[in-house]
């Protein structure tokens, strides 16, 4: 019997935030002395604030759920994946699954997997450490294949 798997090892919630405080705050000095050179300081403060607020929530839904692990083979499918520090479990027969690639916007166009269970969104998994879009490609692709060679 054929198995599959994908698995990552760039977990832990705290550590993607950070990063992505980070860069906000990165980008947000920037806006603020770019702001300040042609204008006053309180609307460089301002504009860098709303920028810097915006992105921070944006990061913290986008980086809360983060799938450590895809397995699955003819009839099976299951994911293990922590939603902020809480480890996951997510399992079932793999015709009960949908996996499908969505486009979001952030600061550019940004795909995502999404995870159908019985037709109800439970997973979305964007492009953050190891999860590139090729990645998600490739999963999307093993498991369309697997479920192709069982229904022949």
């Amino acid at each position: 019997m054929e198995k599959f798997e994908f698995a990552n090892n760039k977990g832990g919630f705290s550590k993607r935030y950070k990063k992505a405080l980070i860069l906000n705050l990165s980008i947000s000095t920037f806006i603020f002395f770019v702001v300040t050179s042609t204008n006053d300081w309180k609307w460089g403060a301002v504009i860098a604030m709303i920028f810097f607020l915006v992105q921070v929530l944006k990061s913290k839904r986008w980086d809360n759920i983060f799938i450590d692990r895809i397995a699955f083979d003819k009839d099976t499918f299951s994911v293990n994946y922590t939603e902020q520090n809480s480890q996951i479990k997510l399992d079932g027969n793999l015709g009960d699954f949908i996996l499908k690639k969505e486009i979001a916007f952030n600061r550019t166009k940004t795909s995502y997997l999404a995870i159908y269970h019985c037709g109800t969104l439970k997973l979305k998994q964007f492009e953050i450490g190891d999860w590139t879009e090729a990645k998600i490609d490739n999963v999307i692709e093993s498991v369309n294949r697997i479920k192709i060679t069982t229904t022949n």
